[in-house]
């Protein structure tokens, strides 16, 4: 799959605070902290650290379908929610796709289910009441392919964090 530049950067910020954090597991990190009082610090009121955060696990994020951003309402640095949407493909082709071969499948079950009663009454060989079978399922399967085209039109976040970039904005092409 070709990286559309989507990418969700999940990361944890833990801030200091004077209650005792007693939260233990395999996401956590213990932490010594010393308190210094200002008589320590020579009257010296603001202490600077630097350091960099760094995503503690990226996602890149792409669609599964080609078409044309309709809408991608996010921004870098956005904080999204698990299952928020983060961009929408137009689905127009798809669903018209869709609902041609919706009625395909509805034509083919009705050729078969007339194929059917008329092969108990022996009145056709069997191999035509298969192939009508056969054809009824394939319009189906098609049908159903199709349909999951659809629901890849909308990109959703797999996980809570931040939105670490994008590359595309709406109105572009995107590409699988």
């Amino acid at each position: 799959m070709i990286n559309m530049g989507f990418i969700l950067a999940a990361m944890g910020v833990s801030s200091c605070s004077h209650q005792k954090n007693t939260k233990s597991g395999p996401d956590t990190i213990a932490v010594s902290v010393t308190n210094l009082d200002r008589s320590g610090t020579g009257g010296l009121r603001q202490v600077n650290y630097d350091g960099t955060l760094q995503a503690d696990k990226t996602i890149d994020l792409s669609f599964q379908v080609s078409g044309t951003i309709t809408s991608f309402p996010v921004k870098a640095g956005d904080h999204v929610n698990k299952g928020q949407l983060i961009a929408q493909v137009d689905e127009t082709t798809y669903r018209n796709q869709y609902n041609a071969q919706l009625a395909q499948a509805k034509l083919a079950g009705e050729n078969y289910r007339r194929l059917e009663e008329v092969y108990r009454k022996g009145s056709i060989a069997e191999i035509k009441m298969l192939e009508a079978r056969s054809n009824y399922k394939q319009a189906t399967s098609a049908a159903k392919a199709t349909y999951q085209n659809i629901a890849h039109t909308h990109l959703y976040a797999p996980a809570s964090g931040y939105i670490g970039g994008k590359m595309m904005e709406a109105g572009g092409v995107a590409n699988p």
